[in-house]
């Protein structure tokens, strides 16, 4: 994983500034078991391990220092695991982005002791 990343960040002039707060999106395609049905070729949502938490610190800690200065700098992370459609090579699909600034939003909070109910 960490070869492939440091490709495409060199393909795509991948540059990202310390302080820059990251959004990473994942997509986990785990291979089929030969159990698998071929009467259902498209991808499966899993619900067995490995934990998708566990699958997104792997991706983390192997591209820390290549698509990112520290993995602390992900702020946003939007990760899903499937089983690999009968057509679809097993693998991680990676999408990394500098997050927008935020934009300040003035909110009126209501203290809930003066709530009806």
């Amino acid at each position: 994983m960490a070869t492939m990343a440091q490709i495409a960040a060199s393909q795509e002039d991948w540059e990202v500034n310390p302080e820059d707060p990251l959004h990473l999106g994942l997509i986990f395609l785990l291979p089929r078991t030969k159990r698998a049905p071929l009467k259902r070729p498209h991808r499966e949502h899993m619900t067995v391990r490995p934990d998708v938490d566990n699958l997104v610190k792997a991706i983390k800690d192997c591209c820390t220092g290549i698509l990112w200065h520290d993995d602390c700098q992900v702020s946003h992370v939007d990760a899903s695991k499937f089983r690999a459609g009968a057509n679809e090579e097993p693998g991680v699909l990676v999408n990394v982005s500098v997050l927008p600034p935020l934009v300040p939003v003035e909110v009126d909070l209501v203290n809930l002791e003066d709530l009806p109910f």
